[in-house]
Formats: C-alpha cells, sequence, structure tokens
C-alpha cells in the first residue's frame, strides 16, 4: 500500500512506538488521540495504521480500532522457535567465510536489540533463499519489545551477542549454530519472566 508523506510519517513514529515497547502488546490504538499527538489529521494516521496491520504488528478488533498484536507465552514461544528455525536453514544453506570487518570490535555503537537484529538479518541475508531475510526482518520486529526487556532479565546480553557477532566474524558454522540454538532456547525457557517485564 502506497501512503503519502504524512501517512508515513504516523507510520514511522507509530512503528517506533511499536518497537521500543512505549505501546504496549494489546493496547488500542486510537486514531483521533494519535493524530493529535502527531498533529496530522486521522486520515493519513489511518492509513500508517492500516499498514502496520498488514505487517502483522497490529491487529483489527472484531468491533472496529487497532490494537497492537497481542503477545501471549505459546506465541512467544513459537515466535522464538520459528526465528530459531529460519536462521538454522539460511546457515545451513549459506556459505560462511571468515570476514574480519564483522568483528564485534569493529561494530557501530548500538544497542543489543540493533545488535542482535542486524546480525540475525545478516546470516538470513547470507542464504540464497531470499525469503529467509524477509522472515528475519518480520520477526526482528516483532520480538523488538520483548529484547528491550530481556537486558534486563539477562546479565550477560552483551557478551551472548558479541560471541554470535564473533561466529560470523569468523565464519565458524558449527559455533553460531550452537550460538543461535542455546539464544532461543534461552529466552523460550524464560518467557513467562519476559512476557510479564514487558506489561510492567
Amino acid at each position: 500500500m502506497k501512503i503519502g508523506p504524512r501517512a508515513e510519517i504516523a507510520y514511522r513514529e507509530i512503528k517506533k512506538r511499536l518497537l521500543a515497547g512505549i505501546i504496549k502488546p494489546g493496547q488500542q490504538l486510537d486514531a483521533p488521540i494519535l493524530a493529535d499527538e502527531l498533529n496530522i489529521s486521522q486520515t493519513p494516521v489511518r492509513d500508517a495504521l492500516h499498514v502496520l496491520t498488514g505487517e502483522g504488528l497490529i491487529v483489527t478488533g472484531t468491533g472496529g480500532g487497532f490494537y497492537a498484536s497481542h503477545i501471549d507465552i505459546p506465541h512467544f514461544r513459537d515466535l522464538y522457535g520459528w526465528n530459531a528455525q529460519i536462521l538454522k536453514l539460511a546457515l545451513d544453506g549459506s556459505k560462511m567465510e571468515p570476514d574480519g570487518q564483522l568483528s564485534p570490535d569493529k561494530a557501530p555503537q548500538e544497542s543489543s536489540v540493533d545488535s542482535i537484529a542486524r546480525a540475525f538479518l545478516l546470516i538470513a541475508r547470507r542464504s540464497p533463499n531470499s525469503q529467509h531475510a524477509e522472515e528475519i526482518r518480520s520477526i526482528n520486529e516483532k520480538l523488538s519489545t520483548a529484547r528491550h526487556v530481556e537486558v534486563n532479565l539477562f546479565t550477560d546480553v552483551k557478551h551472548e551477542i558479541r560471541g554470535i557477532w564473533e561466529a560470523i566474524a569468523d565464519g565458524d558454522k558449527s559455533s553460531l549454530h550452537k550460538r543461535i540454538k542455546y539464544y532461543h532456547k534461552r529466552r523460550q525457557d524464560a518467557s513467562v519472566d519476559i512476557i510479564r517485564a514487558i506489561f510492567h
């Protein structure tokens, strides 16, 4: 769906709030209130909400209205499981060559949330199947809220992500498989605590 410049502004701002967890899963998004906050008329805000619905970040209610996509424990575990499976497929089909430019020491200054999203997307882009990257991009967005709170639950997130980047830089598929498996299992096991943290 092609949208105009005002709708694009609304889209970017609402999406930023969704990904940062400012708008909580299940929370209603009221177009008139958002329009007032963004100093934009309601029509472009509604256009932006429809685009975000198409991306799966927002759902429509039975009586109309828009809501941030709800996340519960089974859905959360499935999302992490699906992310792990896509990454495994991407890794299995890709050529991993050592690349010192990808060393964590040369990485840009970024949050843990952005760093792991970038790492997983890079792995997926090395797959000969372009759908892997599309899926990982979508899942990165859906897990963004969870990734913002997990830094408060796990004390070693930065070290964990650094290890993934080191394995990517070394072109070490075996290490990457192990690290990715551990990363996802750990979060699936802690899903109750992560979901609780999202809503507090």
